[in-house]
């Protein structure tokens, strides 16, 4: 089953969020209006959520637009682009502020649709404010007859709507009655003189002033505007919702919803890779820096192995070694060493240990002249009898103001 939401809306300087609008809510399947109403936006809002939101089919008076003709020497998108500059000295306004739609083109002729961008603009304005949808944007007059009728029309109060080759648009009933014998001098009086509706159906032309209410008149046109509408399926209706003014479709308007959070999803997936392959390259440069940094340690602690293969198996097992070997000092040495350096906040620069004779070099840094001295105190105490420590020349840098010295631990 399929929903039409019809709306008529009134000139554009009626056109308010309190105006009492006429609508129908036309069901294809029934072939009639499941429903219909005079009400504001406000109302028309909860018609449109209450129908599994339709898309509006919005249907302007003629009275906003200017129906003309082109010829086209062919069917070229060159030939198209001419438009509006053909008609342009038969308009009024500035080019830059007129919205143009064409018909497709029969016989290299073509029908240009004319309207204010602004005026479309106060249209959509009101009804997406009022949370409607909108399907398109049609002239009312456009919807009356077919290519069959040579001459329709329509009338509803002291308005005329007409629908032809010679003229499109809307006029007074005494104009049309001036005019008919000009435009359609061939056509037959009587039907020249009533108004004919894609069915046939005749209205008078009044030519007097009429009581009728003017919203009752568009409630009853509007019908016959929809039905014309549902059983013409769009064809030779002009939508103006195109350029500038296209509509998403309902779909994509559906899938925008999640669209914003799937790019946050992306960007943040895209983050945490990048931020992954930085972190991979940092530790991954890092770790080489360790590695140098134990190769050249290993180096300075045991010069005479000239291979340095895996740095870090190597000095396990020359601290095992060192353990179970009495005459090794290094692990003893570090032992009483580490928590020192810690205590009195001495930073290790550099560090030599030598086999013959045992012997263990260390250059430290301190803040000031008596931490090193006391370093050197607290080695002695904390030694036994079968080492001692000697503390080298003090020298202060000019840089950073830090003292630096050479502590060294021999055995006796």
């Amino acid at each position: 089953m399929s929903v039409y939401l019809f709306i008529y809306l009134p000139r554009t300087n009626l056109l308010t969020s309190q105006t009492q609008l006429p609508w129908v809510l036309w069901e294809t399947n029934k072939q009639a209006p499941q429903e219909k109403g005079l009400s504001s936006l406000s109302h028309l809002t909860s018609v449109s959520l209450s129908a599994d939101s339709p898309p509006a089919v919005l249907i302007i008076p003629g009275e906003e637009v200017r129906s003309l003709k082109v010829d086209l020497p062919n069917k070229s998108k060159a030939a198209l682009s001419t438009i509006p500059f053909q008609i342009e000295e038969r308009l009024s306004s500035k080019l830059e502020d007129l919205h143009i739609v064409n018909s497709s083109i029969v016989d290299l002729q073509v029908t240009s649709l004319v309207i204010e961008q602004a005026t479309i603009e106060k249209c959509l304005a009101h009804i997406q404010d009022a949370g409607i949808k909108v399907r398109s944007l049609l002239a009312d007059f456009t919807l009356l007859g077919n290519s069959e009728q040579p001459l329709s029309t329509y009338q509803s109060g002291q308005r005329i709507l007409i629908n032809s080759a010679q003229f499109s648009g809307v006029m007074t009933p005494t104009v049309f009655n001036k005019m008919r014998q000009t435009l359609w001098p061939d056509q037959d009086q009587s039907q020249a003189l009533n108004g004919l509706t894609a069915k046939g159906e005749q209205t008078p032309i009044n030519t007097e002033p009429t009581t009728t209410d003017e919203q009752h008149a568009d409630k009853s046109l509007l019908l016959k505007l929809a039905s014309n509408y549902i059983h013409r399926s769009n064809a030779g209706m002009i939508n103006f919702l195109q350029g500038k003014f296209a509509q998403k479709r309902q779909q994509n308007n559906s899938l925008n919803v999640f669209k914003a959070p799937a790019i946050g999803a992306a960007l943040l997936a895209l983050g945490l890779l990048v931020s992954a392959i930085v972190d991979n390259q940092q530790l991954a440069k890092k770790n080489q820096q360790l590695k140098d940094e134990m190769v050249t340690l290993y180096k300075q602690l045991f010069p005479n192995d000239k291979r340095v293969t895996s740095p870090y198996q190597q000095m396990r097992g020359k601290l095992k070694n060192a353990s179970n070997n009495s005459e090794q000092r290094f692990l003893p040495w570090l032992n009483v060493i580490a928590p020192i350096l810690q205590q009195q906040n001495i930073t290790l620069i550099h560090l030599k240990y030598d086999n013959s004779p045992l012997a263990l070099r260390l250059q430290v840094e301190a803040k000031d002249y008596n931490s090193l001295e006391n370093l050197a105190q607290q080695l002695n105490q904390q030694l036994t009898n079968t080492s001692k420590a000697t503390l080298g020349t003090l020298q202060k840098s000019s840089n950073n103001q830090a003292v630096t010295s050479i502590v060294t631990i021999e055995a006796n």
